[in-house]
């Protein structure tokens, strides 16, 4: 009996001890983290983050590297507290606070493949005003591709001063959806097939080059957006990610690009496919943010995810799922 009575005590002092834990490790974060959902958000969502990468050589490789883009350290709804896996690794972040996870992958046999995962843990932000502390003047400068300084970028500028609205993201949009529409009846080509052929032609992707031709599709609008946003004061970034809606699984054709432009202390977003101002921000999950834009119009986003030497990433592999 006095045994039985022993062991009854010590599973309340346990018992007891774990509430105490709990409660404590939920206090000290409620600190930095809302504990209520926000859009389909809870307070912390696991996200598992896998891909397959390919020796193709008839050699085993003895060193390869990837390095795979992972979920932004902070933006303006979401802030990553912890990015694991099993494979030898090294994360670096740059100032504009992406997160790269560098994989240095040992013994690779010939013609194999290997699957790795990564798993991230995600909260929303709970006063997004407090995080950004942003240098914005790096989103304001010009690059190469942008040619904010341009007479076409120019030209669109003086066009938005004859707008009533006051709202020059709005403007940029109407006049995007007013002027660009693709002008062929056939078949539109892809964005990588018209960066081909200017590349032929021995023409740079830039936006006057993307204006004057009138070339179409996600990127480039994104692009045109930027480049007009700027030139008009407005710091605004492209960003590379997943709208994470109602489903749990997603793959790389889920992968999309979005712009977002900074005004009265926070950065909004731009559903530059839809040509709409976001609805719900806090869905949309940022993997990847330009400062400087890529001069490859790549036609599937995924693209800007991830670089290797040595070893071929499966693009239909890419998988993100929510726990």
């Amino acid at each position: 009996m006095r045994r039985e009575y022993g062991y009854a005590k010590l599973v309340i002092v346990v018992v007891i001890f774990a509430i105490l834990v709990v409660w404590t490790l939920r206090n000290n974060w409620s600190k930095d983290f809302n504990l209520v959902n926000s859009g389909s958000y809870s307070a912390a969502e696991n996200l598992s983050y896998s891909v397959t990468i390919q020796n193709q050589t008839s050699r085993s490789l003895k060193n390869a590297n990837v390095s795979l883009y992972m979920p932004v350290s902070i933006s303006q709804y979401h802030k990553t507290l912890e990015i694991e896996t099993k494979e030898p690794h090294e994360i670096f972040k740059d100032s504009l606070d992406n997160q790269v996870l560098y994989l240095d992958l040992k013994n690779l046999p010939a013609k194999s493949s290997k699957i790795t995962v990564v798993s991230a843990l995600i909260g929303v932000v709970e006063n997004t005003k407090e995080n950004n502390e942003y240098d914005l003047q790096q989103y304001l400068i010009d690059d190469p591709v942008l040619r904010v300084n341009s007479k076409e970028v120019s030209d669109v500028v003086n066009d938005l001063k004859k707008s009533d609205k006051s709202n020059i993201a709005e403007n940029i949009l109407l006049w995007i959806k007013s002027n660009r529409k693709h002008k062929n009846t056939g078949a539109q080509k892809n964005q990588e097939e018209t960066h081909a052929e200017l590349q032929d032609a021995k023409m740079e992707v830039s936006v006057p080059v993307i204006l004057k031709n009138n070339i179409t599709g996600p990127v480039s609008n994104a692009y045109v957006f930027l480049a007009v946003s700027r030139a008009s004061g407005i710091p605004a970034r492209m960003l590379v990610g997943i709208n994470k809606g109602t489903h749990k699984k997603y793959s790389y054709d889920d992968i999309i690009v979005w712009v977002e432009y900074f005004e009265q202390g926070m950065w909004y977003g731009v559903n530059i496919e839809e040509l709409t101002l976001f609805e719900t921000q806090s869905n949309y999950i940022a993997f990847r943010v330009f400062k400087e834009v890529p001069q490859q119009l790549a036609d599937y986003a995924y693209k800007y995810l991830y670089e290797s030497s040595g070893v071929d990433v499966i693009p239909g592999s890419l998988s993100i799922q929510f726990n």
